[in-house]
């Protein structure tokens, strides 16, 4: 991957070879600096940290700084600094139950449409009947559950729970913050890329309840997920509606919005040597934000590309677009639907200002111009900033 950072092997079932490059703690609360040259490897310990997954660069790049969710929520944190929370279980046993569970579940939940009509087959084949009647009954509940109401929204005792908690381990994921958030605030989060399957944009929302605390951020995806089972509540509780304009100003009103513009599109634009992102013809959220006077903030999820690999003639895109519902094969760990262990850092840019111009007023057309270019530059900036810290010095950016 040409990466400076420590790539973990694919076969790796637990964290690898570590690199003790923490840093300490301040009174405050704060994380000492990452760019600790005197960074070096370390023999795996049974204490040690998921972010501890990645490494300096050899020639004194940054670190990744470790601080504690407590810390964090009180603001007790820099801007511009690397930063992950989660840490494995000190047991060596329970470690790798923990990344059991993470794989097994997050499996389970990206291969929904492969593993229910495969579970479907195998009921109609088995010659016993008392098992094919259990795993018949088992696929009929779960393909039931799509006519249950997709409740509770945004959840925060999921959001909060050990099966989240390991999903963010097993990607190690990290943020930086280019500017402290007001937790009172309202902001339109837009966030990139989508890749193959937008894992990072999915975890970034139970990050945000725990690191800014009253900061409610709900999120947008598209309609035809709620029509499959598992990812329709899966996605309500992690606090999203259907990506249509009412269900976007319903949640305006309610808190702040995240979404991920380039969508399907960005799909098929994905290559493996370089980030491919679809954005200079996507207004729609632009012209929200100048409606409504709410801030646009940037935001770039590194490693996000790299958990899937996109297999599917272009040709399909007008078709998947036009059912809405990506149309191809998600290659990933070992060929199959399970994400690959990638680590996933967040960089959050700073909140652009909007104006607030009701549409067909004088300014409202400038107004959505002028936010949806700075947008585009915040989001190469935060890009060209934050990449060498990921280890991506060589990877080019591609805007469309």
């Amino acid at each position: 991957m040409g990466m400076g950072l420590l790539k973990r092997s694919s076969s790796a079932i637990v964290a690898p070879i570590l690199v003790n490059c923490s840093g300490t703690s301040s009174d405050e609360g704060e994380s000492s600096s990452t760019s600790d040259p005197g960074c070096e490897p370390a023999k795996r310990t049974s204490t040690a940290s998921s972010c501890d997954a990645y490494s300096s660069q050899q020639d004194g790049g940054p670190c990744v700084t470790r601080i504690s969710f407590d810390a964090m929520s009180k603001g007790h944190y820099k801007t511009g600094v690397r930063y992950c929370m989660e840490t494995w279980p000190e047991n060596v046993i329970l470690r790798a139950l923990d990344t059991f569970l993470a794989m097994s579940s997050m499996f389970g939940y990206t291969a929904t449409l492969v593993l229910i009509p495969t579970l479907a087959m195998i009921a109609y084949l088995l010659p016993w009947k008392i098992p094919a009647w259990g795993i018949g009954l088992f696929v009929t509940g779960i393909c039931l559950s799509v006519l249950l109401p997709a409740e509770p929204l945004l959840w925060e005792r999921f959001q909060h729970s050990t099966l989240v908690s390991s999903w963010r381990r097993y990607f190690a994921f990290s943020l930086a913050v280019e500017q402290k958030l007001d937790p009172q605030g309202k902001y339109i989060f837009a966030g990139f890329p989508h890749g193959v399957f937008p894992v990072s944009e999915l975890l970034c929302i139970s990050l945000m309840l725990k690191v800014w605390p009253g900061l409610r951020v709900y999120s947008i995806a598209a309609s035809s997920v709620f029509s499959v089972p598992v990812w329709r509540h899966i996605m309500a509780w992690t606090g999203a509606r259907p990506a249509t304009r009412r269900w976007f100003r319903k949640l305006l009103q309610q808190g702040s919005v995240s979404l991920v513009p380039g969508g399907i599109a960005e799909m098929f634009l994905w290559e493996e040597g370089r980030e491919v992102i679809k954005v200079r013809d996507r207004k729609g959220f632009v012209r929200l934000a100048v409606e409504q006077g709410v801030p646009l903030v940037p935001v770039y999820h590194f490693g996000n590309s790299k958990l899937f690999s996109w297999v599917a003639p272009r040709s399909w895109e007008v078709l998947a677009r036009r059912v809405r519902m990506a149309l191809g094969y998600p290659k990933g760990r070992w060929g199959t639907l399970m994400p690959r262990n990638e680590p996933l850092f967040m960089a959050v840019g700073a909140p652009i200002p909007v104006p607030r111009i009701a549409p067909g007023q004088p300014g409202y057309a400038e107004a959505v111009e002028a936010a949806h270019a700075q947008l585009v530059d915040a989001l190469v900036a935060l890009y060209e900033k934050y990449r060498g810290q990921y280890g991506w010095d060589d990877r080019e950016l591609v805007v469309m």
